[in-house]
């Protein structure tokens, strides 16, 4: 008998699409999430895949991926009268399957990346329904992320060291935000408990010493830049495996941890997310760097010729001067003392 192989996904659907956004220079701004439709994308998906699999001549493998697709779109139109039914069962075997991860976990690392992916996409679909008017799927969610910080509060008090690692080097950490006073006051303690930031890559507990801020234009799109491509490090095994990445991502891997001896490093890397989203691939032709909302720093369109004395066109330097000013920036928020060499 012939060995049959599926044919692999060409990363159509939900699952090619690019899950860490394009850096963006409006800072923390957010996007909604489209409509999750998530029946509509597994159709879609389940018919291509039947498409590529008649074309491999694989007809068994098609007409199995035309049955899946039949039964989405019989749920998708089942009313809700009739469908309420069949949620217990599979509510039960959701249940069973993440049991099979938990139970896996309590002595081995494996199953956590499952369980992340698992938690990822619950919560993903939640915020894309809320996102889009569902205020029942809102309030889920709020109730959800509530139970798991007020759980991870009680750790971090009770049980600081399981934790205390993790806090020392994040900017923040899982917090209940309140107007009650003695709420904002028991989050300032144990921010202060468990040394929240402390070993941080950048400068962000008080010290009484003047320290660059986030305001100051250049230092804030370095800031970000470099949130992003830790974002990228972060999610690469989670991404890799659902997308085709750009090439900065693989080499945002190869990077030793931010400081001040590799300030550089990450600054290359940044410049590269940036001419991701560039006009031809070259940051200095990027808008925002034009824009007065946005822009880091005031830019040459022409030049000096040092033989002549004439003014030249040249629209390289504009980009010099933003990449000086940039690569200046991430040795700053670096918290290097030295002077910087020149590019």
């Amino acid at each position: 008998m012939q060995d049959v192989q599926p044919v692999q996904d060409d990363g159509a659907g939900p699952a090619g699409e690019r899950l860490l956004k394009p850096f963006s220079f409006t800072g923390w701004g957010y996007t909604p999430p489209p409509p999750p439709a998530v029946a509509e994308r597994r159709i879609k998906l389940e018919e291509e895949s039947a498409d590529r699999h008649e074309a491999a001549g694989f007809p068994d493998l098609a007409s199995e991926d035309r049955k899946t697709a039949a039964w989405w779109q019989s749920l998708a139109d089942c009313p809700e009268e009739k469908a309420w039914f069949s949620y217990i069962e599979c509510e039960t075997d959701a249940r069973e399957l993440i049991d099979v991860f938990l139970a896996r976990a309590e002595g081995n690392e494996g199953p956590l990346g499952n369980l992340f992916s698992i938690a990822f996409n619950l919560l993903s679909g939640l915020h894309a329904l809320a996102a889009n008017g569902n205020k029942k799927a809102a309030a889920v969610w709020a109730n959800i992320l509530a139970e798991s910080i007020e759980d991870f509060e009680k750790l971090a008090w009770h049980k600081p060291e399981i934790i205390a690692e993790l806090a020392r080097g994040s900017f923040a950490i899982p917090g209940m935000i309140s107007r009650n006073k003695e709420k904002t006051k028991s989050n300032a303690e144990l921010v202060k408990r468990i040394e929240v930031g402390a070993d941080y890559d950048l400068a962000i507990v008080p010290t009484g010493k003047r320290t660059w801020k986030f305001k100051d234009r250049p230092n804030g799109l370095a800031a970000r830049l470099k949130s992003h491509i830790d974002n990228g490090r972060t999610f690469y095994g989670f991404d890799k495996l659902r997308a085709e990445l750009p090439a900065w991502r693989h080499d945002a891997m190869k990077l030793e941890p931010f400081s001040p001896e590799t300030w550089e490093t990450w600054a290359k890397i940044a410049w590269s997310v940036l001419a991701e989203i560039s006009p031809d691939g070259k940051p200095g032709q990027h808008p925002a760097f034009y824009e007065p909302a946005t822009k880091i720093c005031n830019v040459r369109k022409t030049r000096k010729n040092p033989y002549y004395g004439n003014e030249e066109d040249a629209p390289s330097i504009a980009e010099y001067d933003i990449k000086e000013k940039l690569f200046g920036a991430f040795e700053i928020i670096s918290r290097r003392k030295k002077g910087r060499k020149p590019l």
